[in-house]
């Protein structure tokens, strides 16, 4: 849908649109089921669920990703819409990286740092790096994104409290 919606504006050069490529959003609001959650979600919800002792991570966890805070996503999109120039997209994300197992060991820290991590390379790694440059979103004045621990314990109180609406 991002690569339609960028050919669509791209084809219509005389609408001024500004387009927000989103990162791996993850907070308070974001879906925990299984079909539609991010890694982060799923994390969450595994290590809160466990009943074995273990944590079980997707891949080998040495795949790179960056994660954007949903409240960082509001206010990119709100600066974008306010300050944004229509061209290239920009990127609306953390621009930090973190392997997949430096996730799972802060969510399983912040919930029960006595889980163990069990990888399982049988199941999706996905590629190898992925981290957004937000040069171009740096430069409308964009403030440091919420750091990856603050964001997990904000995602993990939410979910503790049992707050199941959906956005």
């Amino acid at each position: 849908s991002k690569i339609v919606d960028e050919a669509a504006a791209a084809r219509h050069p005389q609408l001024e649109v500004c387009i927000g490529r989103f990162g791996n959003v993850y907070g308070p609001g974001g879906s925990f089921d299984p079909d539609r959650s991010t890694v982060v979600h799923a994390l969450i919800d595994r290590a809160l669920n466990d009943t074995t002792g273990e944590l079980t991570v997707w891949g080998d966890g040495t795949a790179v990703r960056s994660f954007v805070f949903v409240e960082d996503v509001a206010r990119a999109v709100v600066l974008i819409l306010g300050s944004g120039v229509p061209g290239p997209a920009y990127n609306v994300d953390s621009g930090v990286g973190h392997s997949i197992a430096e996730v799972a060991g802060a969510v399983r820290d912040a919930i029960d740092p006595a889980l163990r991590l069990r990888f399982d390379p049988s199941r999706p790694t996905g590629p190898r790096l992925r981290v957004g440059d937000i040069a171009r979103l740096r430069a409308l004045g964009f403030p440091t994104p919420v750091g990856l621990q603050e964001g997990l314990r904000a995602t993990i109180a939410w979910r503790r409290a049992g707050d199941s609406r959906r956005p």
